[in-house]
């Protein structure tokens, strides 16, 4: 996942009044997917069950 990509389709949110972006959770899967970690193997089942 290239950084240009990831930001231009970022989610905007804010935390204790202080804008911050994140990145979206399509993005968020495909990025943990391509490490092939055990743990984001993990957190990748956590978020498709919801």
């Amino acid at each position: 996942m290239e950084f240009d990509e990831a930001y231009h389709n970022r989610v905007e949110g804010e935390v204790d009044d202080l804008k911050v972006n994140f990145i979206n959770v399509g993005e968020f899967i495909k990025n943990n997917e391509a490490t092939g970690r055990k743990k984001d193997l993990g957190d990748i089942a956590s978020l498709k069950k919801r």
